[in-house]
């Protein structure tokens, strides 16, 4: 029998002289073996408390931003290849008042489950948001949503998101959900259920990040997906080749699938040309615009780039 182990270590007297602390600053360390690889052992350091202190903080901000109407969402543009026109919107959430990245307070907010109430607030105001373009006679173009792991938890989110576009008479064809591709792995039979629930509902579904975890086509033909999002490490992996052929026959092979490809985190003009001459039909990224606030769509929405 094969017995394996994760250990946190703290010392007496070295790191406190309070049990309580002790305790505290093993389990810490515990924590930190368990989320790099676990079976193994580390003892607790001073960076480690700061780290605490620091969650802490973000998870009070968050808790905070749940509470008072603290979130506001952007927008950044998703453009079609061929024409140059804004063809959807990836919505992404900001905290109002404090500079904390999403990086950081998003994976705090799923360890302590309050994602599940974030996916509401930001589908929240994403529809409303729509219903306010289409009162200002702006043309309305998808938007797609973020989903988090953690909201399969959410049992009752497909009649939120339903009850959202009723109310405010938003079609469900201008929603889409994206999916990373990590979570449809961990979580693929949940997730093929929530996703055919969407799809007969008319939402579309979207696979984010393709590229950056498993980096596999074999089970994409066994889901339910509309579009894939090209990861933007993928993107400069296959952009800085000198043979265009890789790049070519994926997109060639995914569109042989029948699905839509977005390319994320596209930057420079060489980037947009090569995936233009490689069959790529959309790109999001600097290059042609970062996440803007809603009121600036007013002027966005019927901009035509030029590729």
């Amino acid at each position: 029998i094969l017995v394996e182990f994760s250990m946190g270590v703290s010392r007496f007297p070295e790191d406190s002289l309070v049990y309580n602390e002790i305790v505290m600053y093993a389990d810490l360390a515990l924590y930190t073996v368990k989320n790099t690889g676990k079976s193994n052992f580390a003892f607790f350091t001073n960076q480690m408390s700061e780290h605490l202190k620091e969650k802490i903080q973000i998870k009070a901000i968050i808790q905070d931003a749940i509470e008072n109407d603290g979130f506001k969402m952007l927008y950044q543009p998703k453009i079609c290849l061929t024409s140059g026109e804004i063809v959807g919107y990836e919505a992404l959430i900001r905290l109002k008042e404090i500079n904390v990245s999403p990086a950081m307070f998003i994976p705090i907010a799923e360890e302590n489950n309050f994602i599940i109430s974030i996916g509401r607030i930001v589908t929240n105001q994403v529809i409303l948001q729509m219903a306010n373009w289409r009162a200002l006679g702006i043309k309305l173009k998808p938007v797609s949503i973020n989903f988090s792991a953690i909201q399969f938890q959410d049992i009752d989110y497909i009649d939120y998101l339903t009850d959202c576009l009723n109310q405010n008479n938003i079609s469900p064809n201008l929603i889409e959900i994206e999916l990373t591709e990590r979570v449809l792995m961990e979580n693929k039979e949940q997730a093929i259920v929530l996703m055919n629930k969407l799809r007969k509902l008319g939402i579309g579904i979207s696979m984010d990040d393709f590229g950056s975890e498993y980096s596999s086509l074999n089970y994409i033909s066994d889901l339910p997906l509309d579009v894939l999002k090209f990861d933007r490490e993928l993107n400069l992996k296959l952009l800085s080749l000198d043979d265009d052929t890789v790049i070519m026959k994926l997109i060639e092979f995914i569109k042989s699938l029948k699905l839509e490809i977005v390319a994320e985190g596209i930057e420079e003009y060489s980037q947009v040309t090569k995936l233009k001459n490689s069959g790529c039909n959309i790109v999001q990224g600097y290059y042609f615009s970062r996440p803007v606030e809603p009121e600036e769509i007013l002027s966005l929405n019927d901009k035509i780039y030029k590729i």
